[in-house]
Order: structure tokens, then sequence, then C-alpha cells
């Protein structure tokens, strides 16, 4: 029976600081997620839950106005009120307070500096978690008393050694303790819930739909990159990489010549030679997942990253040897996290989001 691993999760506990790779080579996650057990006070990483805000018709200019004037009034007024009546959004009615959103960032390990910042992604995440929430009720999930009350000493204990007393701030929030006690269990009813639909069988299938990524296949591979401009999208860089993926697919200009002439990497020195990786770990997850179905000396699509597009071309494969036991924990993870995403983006179509 797979234990509990870093699949969605609401809260999770105080961290350290993860490295960040995006500066290096390139962007996890959403973040890559960390094995833990379940009750482990392992820290973990949320791979990347924080949907676009759901605001009904407005065109685009009008929702992050919208959201940047409730996200202001959330935060200064939550200096004179008690937190927990400051509605940030409701989900079918019921509210998420600001409160929750404290609680959140302090198990998360976010500062109090870069709270403006968060605010935003840890609301959403929490729109989120309420509707898996209704879904896992829907389906009458249930979680033993046993397990929830270790899972509040967990987090208990481990807001202490890190010098926050949790019942008494949240006391001081208005926060009630069923309310932090519902979002910490969530990630525990989805467990129970993911275990009752992912069977050897799914695991089997997916081991054979992607075997070099299971199996601890290994690539090497050169790349051209080109930024983005202030670190936004934009029409002339895609244009850009289309213009350079032509002239090699012509032959009219060599994947070498190009990199010299056009990569915006620090590997273009290099030739463009990222070394050997994985499927997760020193690569964007979208640049991984694109290598992983190329060929030897193949040149990809250009595919897009928070910091640029890149242009992969595969110059070496190490084929693993791992088995389907070796992955078995990882799958399960990935299979209960894709479930989560389709619930969450099939439930925002019909939720009423204020």
């Amino acid at each position: 029976m797979p234990s509990l691993h870093s699949f969605p999760r609401l809260a999770v506990l105080p961290a350290r600081r993860q490295p960040d790779f995006s500066q290096t080579t390139s962007l996890r996650t959403w973040p890559q997620q960390h094995t833990q057990k379940l009750f482990q006070t392992t820290a973990v990483l949320w791979v990347g839950l924080c949907l676009t805000l759901a605001l009904g018709e407005l065109p685009d200019n009008g929702r992050k106005a919208v959201a940047s004037e409730q996200e202001s009034q959330a935060t200064s007024v939550g200096k004179q009120t008690p937190l927990h009546q400051v509605i940030v959004r409701r989900v079918n009615g019921r509210p998420i307070s600001l409160a929750q959103v404290e609680f959140l960032r302090i198990s998360r390990g976010i500062t109090d500096q870069d709270a403006a910042a968060a605010h935003k992604s840890l609301t959403e995440t929490l729109v989120d978690n309420e509707l898996i929430r209704e879904f896992l009720a829907r389906q009458k999930v249930t979680v033993a008393d046993a397990d929830i009350a270790r899972r509040k000493e967990q987090f208990i204990q481990q807001w202490k050694n890190f010098g926050y007393d949790l019942p008494a701030i949240t006391k001081s929030w208005g926060l009630a303790e069923p309310a932090w006690t519902a979002d910490i269990t969530t990630p525990l009813a989805w467990y129970v819930y993911s275990q009752s639909q992912i069977n050897d069988a799914a695991i089997a299938a997916e081991f054979k739909r992607q075997p070099a990524r299971w199996n601890g296949t290994r690539l090497r591979a050169r790349q051209l990159f080109l930024k983005w401009p202030a670190g936004q999208p934009d029409a002339a860089t895609r244009e850009k990489m289309a213009e350079i993926k032509t002239k090699i697919q012509a032959g009219q200009l060599s994947m070498e010549a190009a990199i010299r002439q056009y990569s915006e990497s620090q590997s273009a020195s290099q030739g463009g030679d990222v070394g050997w990786f994985g499927y997760r770990g020193r690569l964007p997850a979208a640049v991984s997942r694109a290598a992983y179905l190329q060929q030897v000396g193949e040149v990809g699509q250009p595919v897009e990253s928070p910091l640029g597009i890149h242009l992969i071309e595969v110059t070496d494969i190490r084929p693993g040897e791992l088995g389907i036991e070796d992955a078995r924990k990882e799958i399960f993870d990935e299979l209960s996290q894709s479930r989560w995403n389709e619930i969450v983006t099939k439930s925002r179509e019909s939720a009423r989001i204020e």
C-alpha cells in the first residue's frame, strides 16, 4: 500500500527555502515534489494549483484590477479587523477568510515580507482546496479521528519548533479550531480517495505508457534559449524562435550555429549543452516532458517556460533500469496530482466564486 506522498495538499509544514534552479539552467511545480510518508514532517513544495482568478465576465484588465483591489483591501483591512472577519473569497457561498490565508502562509514558511506578493496565489489555493473538500464530501470520503488528531499534533509541534504557538495565534485571529483542522485534514481525505481510485492496474498502465519517464532513463541535450523581454511572454520572441526553427529545418542553419548566433542561455558558450538530466529537476517541467518524447538528433518544437522559449536537441540517451516497483510511489503521486487537477478544473467551470 503506498504511503502518503506529496500529492496536492492545502498546508505544508513550515519549510526552509528550496534552491531555485530557474536562474542556472531554467525553472516545479511545480516546482518538484518530495516524498513524504503519512504524518512525516518533511517539507514539500506545492506543484502548481494556483489557477487564474475567476471573476465573472470581466475582461482581462478588469479581472486584474478587481483582483488587485481585493488583495489590497484584504491586506489593509486585516490590520484593523479580526482576520476571520475579512472575507477574501466565497466558494459556492462558503467564505474564505484572511485568517485562513495567513494560516496557509505560515504553514508554507512564507515570510511577512513576501506576504503581499503571495496573497493571490495563497487565496486561489484555498479556493481549490474548498472545491476539493466539496467533491470529497459528495464522495462521502472520511478520515479516521485518530489520523486527524495525529495530523493536528504534527502541525502544533512543528509550529512550536519554528517559534509559533499555533492554538494561540489562530485564536487571536478568530480562526476556529474546526476551520484550520478542516484545512489540514483535506490532504488526508484526498489520500483516502486516491487509494480507492489508483490501483495496481492503473500504476502498471502508466509505467507502460511512459517507460522512459519512470525507469530512470536520463537524457543529454543542448538548447537554444530566448528570454522573455522583461520576464513577460511576447509575440516577437515567439516569431523569432519560429524563424530560427524554420531555418534549421530547411537546412539553412545548423543547430550549433543557431545556438552560437541566437541563444541567450549561459550554456551557449558550451554549444548549448545542458548536460545529463532526468525527467524532473534541472529543466522546466514542460521542457523535460518534450525532450523525453524526442529521439537522439531530433530538434523538437519550441517549448515555452516562465523564463522564455527553449529549442531542444537530444544528443544522447542513457536507458534506465528501474522496474515498476521502484517507481510505484512516484507514479501514485503523479496520478493523484493529475486527478486533483482534473477535479479542480472541472469544478471551477460550474462553481460560484466571488
